[in-house]
């Protein structure tokens, strides 16, 4: 394989910094176990695959991402990572996004941080599994980002070609923005390091010794966050009885919704207890990608117009944590079920928002069975608002000019001089519920 900094196999001693930063209590487990067995770090580049169609890829001397069977990998590191499609490893920089892509849209499923480790459920798992490995991909840093003033004009956008070397068309729509701004990171010129780190365990870690009592607390540490992190997934279907109850009491009502319309709103109550992730915007943070050179390019060189450079990534509503709002937009919707063309975008927000007042409404009078669960807690603490461009100042849908008034995120960029306006007339703005606490 040669030289590559980009792959290297390392000892404890010098993954346990990195790991001790990402994940304290793991770190304490491996420091009290006498077994050293290898690490494998790999360093990844915006936008690069790190799994696609389940297979693992890997980073090679000059940053591209490449399939672990690729012969540049050597048998080494191969037979270290073998154990798993997507090994055990812990982010200890950057981010890396779950998602599904189809023809006309991207599914985020999950947006990891650093401290997350990626591949838990994966090497856990029984050989023979119900865990389909082919059916979503993993990239490094956020594939959902996009800035909501539109970047699709083609004169600046020749300015972005001949700093920056990009090849890809203005974008068309939200979804394009990753691979132009995957283009600007990776060209010479740009001025941000940016990338993302994962410390893989070599297969060794997993060899079973229930006679070893630093091999049981590090195996049952893995499965103490793999059950955490299988909260949701696990009670599905109780929460799935919980919208049988609610389709029921429609019924009895005699309110005949719109099933895409429900499946809009089970995602915004996923969103709103931290099963799902949300929109927020991306102030003074990289973990998403380096998006504050981003911005600043988008300034000088692109030269964007009037408005701020507000850039959208995932994050997540952490029910009693979160003081920040989230979004979920109808104009990018991230529910897996099929994605729904609105006929009368004004007049199907104020259903969703009818579904979602009967929604709280019976769940605090008991008939959706959700006391002790976050359900309750969410319809009790959490405040939504949903809002549109096109309504009046007193409308039940609020205008989404006004959306800075609650969020000044939205407005909060660097280098954004002041008379800049914020992009209410964006995808996002056009119909979106911001979901924050009363």
């Amino acid at each position: 394989m040669g030289s590559n900094p980009n792959i290297e196999i390392i000892s404890w001693e010098q993954a346990r910094k990195s790991v001790k930063a990402a994940e304290p209590e793991l770190a304490e487990i491996i420091d009290k176990w006498e077994v050293r067995h290898p690490f494998i770090r790999v360093r990844y580049y915006y936008g690069s695959q790190v799994l696609k169609e389940g297979i693992l890829h890997l980073t090679d001397k000059d940053g591209i991402s490449i399939p672990i069977h690729s012969p540049i990998i050597s048998t080494e590191i191969k037979e270290q990572l073998n154990y798993s499609n997507l090994p055990m490893g812990i982010i200890t920089a950057g981010s890396n996004e779950v998602f599904l892509e189809t023809e006309n849209r991207v599914i985020p499923l999950a947006f990891f941080k650093p401290g997350v480790i990626l591949g838990l459920w994966e090497s856990l798992e029984e050989k023979a599994s119900y865990f389909p490995k082919q059916i979503w991909e993993v990239t490094a840093g956020a594939r959902t980002l996009f800035m909501l003033p539109s970047i699709s004009q083609r004169v600046p956008h020749e300015q972005l070609k001949r700093h920056y070397g990009v090849k890809r068309s203005p974008p068309s729509t939200i979804y394009d923005h990753h691979q132009v701004f995957m283009q600007i990171i990776r060209s010479k010129n740009f001025k941000q390091e940016w990338y993302n780190e994962i410390i893989f365990f070599g297969k060794e870690w997993f060899t079973q010794d229930n006679s070893d009592i630093g091999w049981l607390r590090f195996y049952n540490h893995l499965l103490e966050k793999a059950w955490k992190l299988s909260a949701y997934n696990r009670n599905k279907i109780t929460f799935d009885k919980v919208w049988l109850l609610f389709s029921q009491e429609l019924e009895l009502k005699g309110i005949k919704a719109n099933p895409h319309l429900i499946y809009i709103l089970k995602q915004i109550i996923a969103i709103t207890i931290g099963a799902a992730p949300g929109f927020r915007p991306v102030v003074k943070s990289n973990i998403a990608a380096p998006v504050a050179e981003l911005q600043k390019i988008y300034l000088n060189t692109y030269g964007l117009k009037n408005y701020i450079p507000t850039i959208m990534s995932l994050d997540y509503f952490m029910p009693y944590q979160s003081n920040v709002p989230i979004y979920y937009s109808l104009q990018a919707q991230t529910q897996i079920e099929p994605l729904y063309k609105f006929k009368n975008i004004l007049s199907e927000i104020r259903e969703i928002k009818m579904l979602l007042e009967l929604f709280i409404e019976l769940a605090l009078e008991g008939k959706l069975k959700t006391a002790g669960t976050l359900i309750e807690w969410v319809v009790k603490n959490v405040h939504f608002n949903f809002y549109h461009p096109d309504t009046e100042r007193h409308d039940d849908i609020h205008n989404s000019k006004y959306l800075p008034a609650k969020d000044k995120a939205l407005i909060e960029v660097q280098g954004a001089k002041r008379g800049r306006k914020f992009a209410n007339a964006s995808p996002l703005a056009k119909g979106c519920v911001q979901i924050s606490m009363k």
